[in-house]
């Protein structure tokens, strides 16, 4: 089965990228530079099929796939376990109880309901897949509320649950700010702290999304273990602007 987990467990630190377009020549495209992509199924533009090619992407590129998952609901994430993912990412958890309906989902007996069936996993590794999957399989749990990062020892300590991750857009609208208004980095970097504390006291793995470079340095010396902050749709974004204005002043100056 996959080796990213035990790639996790061995690593100071792996870098992951988000991707949220069904384009699977974009991991192709940027595999060398990252160690892992994160499969939005949440927020992308991203059907199952989409979502499989993305996997079989990351395989033949060589990298780790953690595939989020839109919802709770198991049947998504069983659908999402099935196409051979390195692991699934789960949004919005906010406390024990809804961890232990999550981890119930995602793994199989006897921690969890998980159904054996999966078409591409036996295919590639035969009906035993299920007998290591627990451990091979990373779930990763977002929380995405002040409320959830009250409740991050109780999550952390939920047996099934591999890694913690907290959501920062969220978090920052929650607290009543506005999307695009800057907050203190004291205080996301606090929350990081408390979390890395407590993942490691229940032996749990911490990750971050959209961490700056000022902050990453930290971040690293506290041992996480799964940074996020690359995005397909800034790459595209901010590199076309910039090619567009250089061309632009170009064709400005070249016309006065």
């Amino acid at each position: 089965m996959s080796a990213f987990r035990a790639k996790l467990d061995s690593a100071e630190a792996l870098l992951g990228c988000v991707i949220t377009y069904p384009c699977s020549g974009m991991i192709e495209r940027l595999r060398d530079d990252w160690d892992w992509f994160w499969i939005d199924g949440q927020h992308g533009e991203l059907d199952y099929q989409d979502i499989l090619e993305l996997v079989r992407a990351c395989d033949a590129a060589g990298r780790g796939s953690l595939v989020r998952v839109p919802s709770h609901e198991p049947g998504w994430i069983s659908r999402a376990l099935d196409t051979a993912c390195s692991g699934i990412m789960v949004p919005q958890v906010e406390n024990a109880v809804q961890a232990a309906e999550v981890v119930k989902a995602a793994k199989f007996p006897p921690t969890g309901n998980r159904s054996c069936g999966g078409r591409r996993p036996i295919d590639m590794w035969g009906r035993e897949y299920a007998d290591s999957a627990n451990s091979e399989t990373l779930l990763v749990v977002q929380l995405e509320s002040p409320g959830a990062l009250e409740n991050a020892e109780e999550i952390a300590s939920t047996e099934g649950v591999d890694c913690v991750l907290i959501g920062p857009n969220d978090v920052k609208l929650r607290l009543g700010y506005l999307m695009n208004e800057p907050r203190p980095a004291a205080e996301e970097l606090a929350e990081i702290e408390s979390l890395v504390r407590i993942c490691r006291k229940h032996g749990k793995l911490t990750g971050v999304f959209g961490v700056e470079k000022e902050q990453l340095a930290h971040c690293l010396s506290l041992g996480i273990n799964l940074i996020a902050n690359g995005i397909d749709a800034r790459f595209l974004s901010e590199g076309s602007r910039r090619l567009s204005e250089e061309s632009r002043a170009i064709i400005k100056n070249h016309s006065s």
